[in-house]
């Protein structure tokens, strides 16, 4: 594409050199009566015989009856040849009657001679036209490349780049090349054809595909294939013009017949011409009442004023008043000039139309003129106040004094005139921002805050003095995982949170009502119309670092009315981000502070715990060896034919071994939160251990009625550790299954060597642990909630210091449990490296 650019924009620059060296009548031309009429004689064609209204007739002996013969013909000659014409002219001439001679008998007629002029031909085009016709080509083949390369994918784009090319060409154009190499006449005369007709044809199509894509049909199908129609067509004339041209370029001959079928096909193009444009504008004007967004009719205003100063003033003030009076109404530098607007207000609108607000534009311009003319009638109260005072001081002097005066007044009025638009701007005004400026501002405002609050508020202060939004609103999520308005500007404004509840963020892009950002802005829509009602234009969502969302940033309409374009929305994606950075920096410093705080805490707990738990212990040991010794000393006391009294005593003597076993549990715990487990590791034959723990319980078993089923293996399973700790481990689970089994107590034991691990298994056919709570009954005092084991006694360090000896062994513990089913408790325990 660009390469065809350098052949075109290599052709162009051909082209305007040629025209330097184009010939024209020394008069104009204008049609009366379907012919050629001469009008506006020049000086040198005048005193070659030339009078305004002479009917042209023909040119060099070759008839001529429209303008765009005598302009074919021309374009074949240079400035100062010598041309010849046939006119027509009217003559008054006198007739008297021959029978009747006298006054009363003699007449004045009108009678039509023909005559012929020889008439040097004048350049066709000045140096200042040539100027502005070099200028002008230019300007829309540069508009037209600058628009591509911004924006080469879209296709509105290519149409455009096509249009302004070829329309760079039309400016600049001929019919023949006659100075110019045989097979480069040829190509710049392909190359205006294909310009003549195919560029009203991608324009009209360009009016079809922008602002927004439309149907020529009622459907994508309906519509390729009339453009194909249309494409066709233009193919077909464009081959017929070359055809015709190329047929008379290389014959160097043009027969009267040749000329006229030439002038035909090229007055059907300029029809075909203008017909597009004018269609083009009424596609544009029906796409301006049609549209919906305010967005595409800032783009269509600028679009209609391209077309006002362009194809419509060229159609409908020079092409066809030229061809149905034969002359336009606007001189060629003044309509090269105008058309000048078409390029650059098609570029803004397509490429970037915000940042040349055509409401903007002409509302300052009237508020900026209204400001201004009272700073200059100010300044001219002055001077004249100045010139008066002036007026008493010597003549010599006074040229001296009022050009100083001038100059100081000048500076000074210069800082007005500054803050007078400073003023407008701000007051009247939203002007656009510097997007880094800005960023760099804000960051800075919002490091400062020393609160989740004061940042809030600090952000919102900040977007609420560049972008004036109605409202604005900062949403966190609080421990509770329920929205909390942080901060909102103003403070009067009420907003029910529960709908933003239930938003969701997607893919992390900003949700906006579609009514309050520009087309094409890359956001996901808020969807349903509740958003409108309350005013809701943009809401971000704020992310922590693991992508989680804390909570909403919102934004509600302008207050300016304009919408949100692509720089706000990116400016305020990164201000959310970057404020959501320093709330969860600021939210993990609070916890952290809160954290050790809390260990500090737990940390004084614990120790008064252990302290008290130690005493407590220490001091419940006294009274119960006491009520041990004299147990002892009432069985022997009792004789054995009392049953009764034995079983009480009994009784008596299990409840004592109770709460021994509570005493060391606690004391063992309280030990170990003093200070870290240490072990006087031996080696330890673990399926000896187990055997002996198994009897020295055997009573208790029997008088809780529990069965037990051991199935122990015979091999020595020889471990390092440390004997008092696992005799305490094995009998904490033992009893564990004992009393979490309140109805038939049935016990499996095992014992077996699996790899390198001795593994001890206890299951019971208890009540079973709940699924969630698996992980904390092994948790110091942790008892269940469930009412089965409440009604069951203890302090919840048994299981606790099971996991605390199996750590201390190197070993692993884990339970499987269904409820009502009852429970598996597996402990794992490495053999010493002698036994493997």
């Amino acid at each position: 594409m660009l390469c065809c650019d350098v052949a075109i924009c290599v052709a162009g620059v051909c082209s305007v050199i040629e025209l330097a060296k184009k010939a024209e009548l020394p008069c104009s031309l204008r049609i009366e009566q379907y012919r050629p009429v001469v009008s506006q004689v020049s000086t040198v064609a005048y005193h070659h015989g030339m009078r305004e209204g002479d009917k042209l007739q023909g040119v060099d002996g070759i008839p001529i009856t429209r303008i765009t013969e005598v302009e074919l013909l021309l374009d074949r000659k240079q400035p100062h040849e010598w041309i010849t014409l046939q006119i027509l002219r009217d003559t008054l001439e006198r007739q008297i009657d021959p029978f009747n001679p006298g006054p009363a008998t003699t007449r004045i007629l009108s009678v039509e001679r023909q005559r012929v002029l020889r008439v040097p031909l004048s350049p066709r085009v000045s140096t200042w036209e040539l100027l502005i016709v070099a200028l002008c080509a230019g300007l829309f083949f540069a508009v037209g490349v600058a628009v591509y390369l911004k924006k080469s994918d879209d296709e509105a784009a290519k149409l455009f780049h096509g249009a302004s090319v070829l329309t760079a060409i039309l400016i600049s154009a001929s019919y023949f090349y006659p100075m110019l190499p045989m097979p480069v006449r040829l190509a710049m005369t392909a190359l205006n054809a294909t310009a003549a007709l195919l560029m009203p044809v991608m324009f009209l199509h360009f009016t079809y595909r922008f602002p927004a894509k439309n149907y020529f049909g009622k459907s994508a199908e309906q519509d390729n294939r009339r453009w194909r129609v249309m494409y066709a067509l233009a193919s077909l004339l464009i081959l017929m013009l070359c055809i015709m041209l190329m047929d008379v370029d290389v014959s160097q001959l043009l027969t009267p017949e040749k000329l006229s079928w030439l002038a035909t096909v090229i007055t059907v193009s300029q029809w075909c011409f203008a017909g597009c444009m004018v269609w083009g504008v009424i596609n544009f004007m029906n796409h301006y009442m049609m549209a919906d967004e305010e967005a595409d009719r800032r783009k269509l205003r600028w679009i209609l004023i391209g077309l006002l100063a362009g194809p419509l003033t060229f159609a409908v003030l020079w092409l066809l008043p030229k061809q149905l009076i034969g002359e336009p109404v606007l001189t060629q530098e003044a309509m090269l000039l105008i058309s000048t607007l078409t390029p650059l207000t098609f570029a803004i609108s397509i490429v970037r139309y915000r940042l040349m607000d055509i409401d903007l534009i002409f509302n300052r311009g009237t508020v900026y003129a209204l400001m201004l003319s009272a700073v200059i009638g100010a300044y001219i109260l002055l001077m004249n106040l100045i010139a008066l005072i002036a007026g008493e001081i010597a003549d010599w002097k006074k040229s001296f004094w009022m050009a100083s005066l001038t100059t100081v007044l000048a500076l000074l009025f210069e800082p007005v005139r500054q803050r007078v638009q400073a003023f407008v701007d701000r007051r009247f005004f939203y002007v656009q921002y510097n997007y880094r400026q800005v960023q760099r501002k804000v960051l800075q405002e919002i490091n400062r805050a020393i609160s989740v609050q004061q940042l809030a508020q600090l952000l919102l202060e900040q977007i609420d003095e560049f972008l004036k939004p109605k409202f604005s609103c900062f949403l966190l999520k609080n421990r509770a995982e329920k929205l909390e308005c942080l901060a909102q500007q103003p403070l009067t404004k009420s907003l029910e949170l529960s709908p933003f509840e239930a938003l969701a963020a997607k893919d992390a892009l900003p949700l906006a009502n579609p009514k309050t950002v520009e087309q094409g802005a890359v956001v996901a829509l808020l969807e349903g119309e509740g958003w409108s009602e309350a005013g809701v234009a943009l809401v971000f969502p704020l992310y922590s670092e693991r992508r989680t969302l804390m909570g909403w940033l919102i934004l509600g309409e302008k207050m300016s009315k304009t919408l949100y374009s692509d720089e706000d929305i990116d400016l305020l994606t990164a201000l959310a981000v970057q404020a959501s950075a320093l709330v969860e920096k600021m939210m993990l410093q609070n916890a952290l502070m809160l954290q050790a705080a809390e260990t500090e805490r737990l940390k004084e707990l614990a120790e008064m715990r252990a302290h008290f738990v130690s005493g407590v212990s220490h001091d419940l040991r006294t009274p119960l060896t006491s009520i041990k010794l004299f147990a002892e000393l009432l069985e022997n006391e009792v004789p054995k034919q009392n049953r009764a009294a034995q079983d009480y005593l009994e009784i008596i003597q299990e409840q004592i071994a109770r709460l021994e076993r509570m005493i060391a549990n606690v004391l063992a715990y309280a030990k170990s939160e003093r200070q870290t487990p240490t072990l006087n590791a031996v080696e330890i034959d673990l399926t000896q251990l187990v055997c002996k723990t198994l009897e020295n319980m055997s009573v208790h078993f029997k008088a809780q009625q529990c069965a037990v089923e051991m199935l122990i293996t015979s091999e020595p399973l020889r471990v390092l550790g440390e004997r008092d700790a696992l005799i305490q481990m094995v009998e904490n689970l033992l009893f564990n299954a004992i009393k979490y089994s309140p109805n038939e107590k049935k016990i499996k034991i095992e014992l077996t060597r699996e790899g390198r691990h001795a593994v001890l298994r206890i299951s019971d056919t208890g009540i079973g642990i709940a699924e969630d709570e698996l992980q904390k009954i092994f948790e110091p005092f942790y008892r269940s909630s469930r009412h089965e084991a409440k009604q069951v006694g203890g302090t919840g360090l048994g299981l606790a210091l099971v996991k605390q000896t199996v750590q201390a062994h190197q070993g692993k513990i884990h339970v499987q449990s269904e409820l009502g089913k009852g429970s598996t408790f597996t402990v794992m325990l490495p053999l010493a490296a002698g036994a493997e």
